[in-house]
């Protein structure tokens, strides 16, 4: 009886860890999306577990992100390439 209830003791403490780790991650990424602090430090010490429970430590050098609002230009990936016309 002691291993069954040492299973279901594991088991439920594992649940337990998943749920929490959850909770964690939401709080976490909906202040990180509040804040926009991606590129940046987290906000608060909630946003930094997520952090590391998701591995997302984003490191970016200054000169690699833009400034707000960006530049007029269109990116590559949006622009439409002008083929040949079919009638």
């Amino acid at each position: 009886m002691a291993a069954i209830e040492a299973i279901m003791f594991a088991g439920a403490a594992g649940f337990a860890l998943v749920v929490v780790a959850t909770v964690l991650v939401i709080i976490g990424v909906r202040q990180e999306e509040r804040h926009k602090t991606l590129l940046y430090g987290p906000p608060t010490i909630v946003a930094l577990l997520a952090r590391c429970v998701l591995r997302a430590h984003i490191t970016v050098q200054p000169d690699q992100h833009s400034e707000v609002g960006g530049s007029e230009e269109e990116p590559p990936w949006l622009e439409r390439p002008v083929g040949p016309r079919v009638r």
